[in-house]
């Protein structure tokens, strides 16, 4: 994704961008930066499990109540780890107090690699060779919150809500669609849930009258590009991939020695293993 990392100026010398050469995925690189974190001055920033990430992916519910006067029906986003819905059933529940209907989530994944459709289908594992196919890469986590207690599972279940799938082609229809009407380019993982919710209200599950928030979760790029001079982001570090197994322990044992000049230490070997 390094073609994608351009900026209106050069980033801070303080940005380390570490860039996996190769057929690494984007799981890949959510196990080395895993890894990373347990290396001395690192920390994790927590994914799913971090609070206050949730309650600020849930800010959009919250601005949507304040603009609506009341919560929307349905709740549509493209989700990867599924954090964002999360935190957006989370800020809703606290809005109703208990008293009123939660929004319906409706989580959406880019087929044909779409982990949490298969998991709450109960369709099995997702075609682990075909991660890179998908046009949205970010929605590709492999290793999603769904059974942990308050993950994907349990807020699909307390909101009524479901996980709907969409492939390339429709994505990208929604896209040139969505610039069409409303004048701006969004990001393929908002195509997959603008494409996801106009197939569901073809199909019927989504009334032609139902108070509707879709989560737009990026744009502008294109636009970004014509109007700015873009900067391409330096890599500080290029790994050649060599595999899943042995990939992120590279890596890790790269970036020592580019911080300390010694190798990884005992606790970043244990890491791996976990990861």
């Amino acid at each position: 994704a390094l073609e994608r990392m351009r900026f209106p100026a050069p980033l801070d010398p303080c940005v380390r961008l570490v860039v996996l050469d190769g057929t690494a995925t984007y799981s890949d690189a959510i196990a080395c930066a895993d890894l990373l974190a347990r290396l001395p001055g690192h920390h994790a920033e927590g994914g799913s499990r971090n609070v206050g990430r949730r309650d600020g992916l849930g800010t959009v519910m919250l601005a949507a109540a304040e603009a609506l006067g009341r919560l929307p029906e349905t709740y549509v986003q493209a989700v990867g780890s599924g954090t964002g819905a999360i935190g957006a059933h989370e800020a809703a529940r606290r809005l109703t107090g208990g008293g009123e209907v939660l929004p319906r989530l409706l989580m959406c994944q880019n087929a044909p690699f779409a982990p949490l459709y298969d998991a709450w289908r109960c369709t099995g594992a997702a075609p682990a060779d075909r991660e890179h196919e998908p046009l949205a890469r970010e929605l590709t986590n492999r290793r999603p919150p769904f059974t942990v207690r308050g993950g994907v599972r349990d807020v699909l279940t307390e909101s009524g809500g479901d996980v709907l799938c969409t492939d390339n082609e429709a994505a990208l229809a929604a896209m040139a669609l969505f610039e069409e009407v409303e004048g701006i380019d969004i990001e393929p993982g908002a195509g997959v849930a603008l494409a996801s919710l106009a197939d569901a209200v073809r199909a019927g599950r989504v009334r032609r009258d139902e108070l509707v928030l879709l989560n737009i979760t990026g744009g502008g790029r294109a636009r970004q590009a014509r109007d700015t001079v873009l900067v391409p982001a330096e890599p500080w570090l290029r790994v050649p991939w060599p595999g899943r197994d042995k990939g992120p322990q590279a890596v890790a044992e790269h970036v020592t020695r580019l911080l300390t000049g010694t190798a990884t230490t005992a606790p970043a070997a244990t890491a791996v293993a976990e990861a």
